[in-house]
């Protein structure tokens, strides 16, 4: 994926004001699965958040909007670029949709520590016991999927196991709470709206699984930052949120640093 897009930027980075992507991760529903880590192999962090950092640092680009859920982390918002250098100098609109999930393989969330485990949907729990004979048979490690192996369904092809194997059931969601991974990205968030210097409007966020604490209905966690547009209105930071959840002290420094003492900050919560 990184190394595609890098074709592209090299074509393209000099010529478009404004750039829309999908790249759809959405992550397993079963929030207890192991997830691969996709940073590649470099030793500067995620692949292609780095990749999509250069790109989106062209002078020409004015709006950007990355729909997803993309799996991205931190290094989408890299200073590298040189020592005061104005790294998205034209940039007035960027908007984000980002997967609950990082390219390290863990979490940006984790249970809400007030409330109690959950129990799988009982229509949903994986089968106990041992396999069936065709499946002991098949020649698969039970901890791979099918389609690791070879990517043509085999004879002998258990839709339910490939299920399991892909996290796909049984359904389990839990993770609605903010954990201190996620603090940190929208920290690296912050830190690079105050370096846009046009930015009109930015927003980021991220779909929460439908769960107990969501009213078993989809929501999501995200914020919009519309900045001064004129000397009548002021910059404001509006948050969409789980109850009670609120910015840690070093985050909530950073805006203040941005939207001012003018500036208005408010919570919506699910």
């Amino acid at each position: 994926m990184a190394e595609a897009l890098a074709l592209i930027v090299e074509e393209h980075s000099h010529a478009l004001p404004g750039v829309r992507m999908e790249l759809m991760d959405p992550g397993p529903l079963n929030e207890t699965f192991t997830l691969p880590d996709v940073r590649g192999e470099g030793e500067d962090g995620d692949a292609l958040s780095l990749q999509l950092s250069r790109y989106l640092k062209s002078e020409h680009l004015v709006n950007v909007q990355l729909d997803g859920p993309i799996v991205v982390g931190p290094e989408l918002f890299s200073l590298s670029g040189g020592e005061g250098a104005t790294l998205w100098p034209n940039l007035e609109r960027f908007l984000l949709s980002f997967s609950t999930h990082r390219p390290d393989g863990g979490w940006y969330f984790e249970r809400d520590p007030t409330t109690s485990p959950e129990s799988p949907d009982s229509d949903e729990e994986a089968r106990e016991g041992s396999e069936s004979e065709e499946e002991s048979d098949s020649g698969f490690d039970s901890d791979e999927s099918f389609f690791e192996v070879d990517p043509a369904k085999p004879d002998h092809y258990n839709g339910a196991k490939e299920d399991r194997l892909q996290g796909f059931k049984p359904i389990n969601c839990f993770r609605t709470q903010p954990n201190a991974h996620l603090e940190a990205f929208l920290g690296s968030m912050a830190v690079v709206v105050g370096r846009m210097p046009k930015l009109r409007y930015f927003a980021a966020g991220a779909d929460v699984a439908h769960c107990k604490r969501t009213g078993y209905a989809r929501q999501s966690f995200e914020f919009e930052f519309t900045a001064v547009q004129d000397d009548r209105e002021k910059a404001r930071l509006h948050w969409t949120v789980p109850q009670g959840w609120r910015m840690g002290e070093p985050l909530e420094e950073l805006w203040e640093k941005i939207i001012g003492v003018e500036g208005t900050v408010d919570y919506e919560e699910w």
